[in-house]
């Protein structure tokens, strides 16, 4: 019942509350509430496309958002509290997003009350093993609060931001941020950087905990508008720490840097392999040796490792860049062997996180000829086994056999290569 009284309270909201300020993004227009037997069937309709689009987790989030931004507080509240069979689905956090996007207000006084008691939740997970039950309900709350805040910050993301980060904001000093907090600037920076874009670089250059650090780059990168001024926003970055933490070394080349490659292909490669590019572009190795060799090469005893710098590849950059523009970046990527080597090959890169197998299948056929894109795929069915990801999936997900089998004629493989992906998945 813990779950149900939350998500009630994310879906309690009113238009009642006044507006200091201008929203980053204006409220739908009301219409007449439908029943709830019409919310459940567009939800489930709405499941439908999302299970057939073959989506990633942020492009079923968009998505999401942008369906519910048609609802009124009557239907929010009418599904919240008469669907209960619905309540723990995909679609509560969602809800609760654009239940604080409404009025947070119901929402930031659930977890105030709730603090003690979550707490003690947090204790408990600290002392058992990773991924415990309780760690596990730390993490759903968190989910919850990152709901909230990111519906406020779509309203008023100097308010949201305030609640987190200053003395007499809100959420400051409660346990909802122990764990999970430093993620809160992700999606209240996204908005934020889009209305007072100096209160974001102040606050930026001004952070001194790397990994909130991180989280606001992150909202950065999603919320600058495409046409911004990148080679700016690089200098920025690496102006307020120089060179960059590696802990949000890697958010520069990808995300901020496939941002610029969407904006400016020429000029952001330029700069990527420039002398000032090289703040983010090398990467360090470790080259592991015998103790014999290594005193033999250094003079020296016996170390871990040689650490060594070698050119990062802007792989990760385009992918970020497809996620946006799937055509654009493939059309930039078709000329460039050794990035798409690099992508296919290279190893490192997390093929899922940002595009879906559809898109995959289509960079594969488009980037790879008959003969490469067959040495890939035998080469990825014969890695997987039940020890390591089944990074097939990648590429074609989880269909119905006729579906399986007509993503496989995509790529016009073998017969004997297609039959042996058949019947792995299946």
């Amino acid at each position: 019942m813990r779950g149900k009284g939350l998500f009630l309270a994310l879906g309690t909201i009113s238009f009642a509350l006044a507006q200091e300020v201008e929203p980053v993004e204006a409220k739908t227009e009301v219409h007449q509430a439908r029943a709830l037997e019409e919310l459940v069937k567009v939800i489930e309709e709405a499941d439908e496309i999302l299970y057939a689009g073959e989506f990633t987790w942020s492009r079923e989030r968009l998505f999401s958002r942008e369906f519910l931004k048609s609802w009124t507080k009557e239907e929010l509240d009418l599904y919240a509290e008469g669907s209960p069979g619905k309540v723990f689905t995909d679609w509560m956090f969602p809800m609760g997003e654009q239940s604080a996007f409404y009025d947070h207000r119901n929402q930031v006084e659930f977890f105030k009350n709730f603090d003690a008691e979550l707490k003690k939740i947090q204790e408990e997970a600290g002392r058992g093993l990773e991924s415990n039950s309780a760690e596990n309900i730390a993490r759903f709350y968190w989910k919850s609060a990152e709901a909230t805040l990111a519906g406020w910050s779509r309203r008023d993301p100097r308010a949201a931001w305030k609640a987190v980060r200053h003395p007499d904001g809100e959420f400051h000093g409660q346990s909802i941020l122990n764990d999970y907090g430093y993620l809160a600037p992700r999606s209240i920076f996204e908005n934020l950087v889009k209305i007072d874009p100096e209160l974001v670089w102040r606050e930026f250059t001004g952070e001194t905990d790397v990994l909130f650090r991180e989280s606001m780059l992150i909202g950065i990168g999603h919320g600058l508008p495409v046409r911004s001024d990148w080679r700016g926003v690089f200098e920025q970055v690496l102006e307020s720490g120089n060179p960059p933490a590696p802990e949000y070394r890697w958010v520069l080349r990808g995300l901020m840097m496939g941002r610029w490659l969407e904006a400016d292909a020429s000029a952001a490669e330029e700069w990527f392999r420039s002398e000032e590019g090289k703040a983010i572009s090398l990467q360090e190795r470790t080259l592991f040796v015998e103790p014999g060799l290594f005193h033999f090469l250094t003079g020296g005893r016996f170390s871990e490792g040689l650490l060594y710098k070698t050119p990062a590849s802007l792989a990760p950059a385009v992918v970020y860049w497809m996620e946006r523009d799937l055509d654009g970046g493939l059309a930039w990527l078709k000329n460039r062997p050794e990035t798409i080597n690099d992508l296919f090959f290279g190893g490192g890169l997390r093929l899922s996180e940002l595009l879906g197998p559809k898109d995959w299948r289509k960079i594969l056929k488009n980037c790879l000829s008959k003969e490469k894109r067959e040495e890939f795929l035998e080469a990825l069915i014969s890695a997987d086994d039940i020890f390591s990801p089944d990074r097939t999936r990648d590429f074609f997900g989880y269909q119905t056999e006729r579906a399986l089998s007509d993503a496989i004629d995509e790529l016009e493989v073998n017969d004997e290569l297609g039959d042996r992906i058949f019947s792995k998945l299946r």
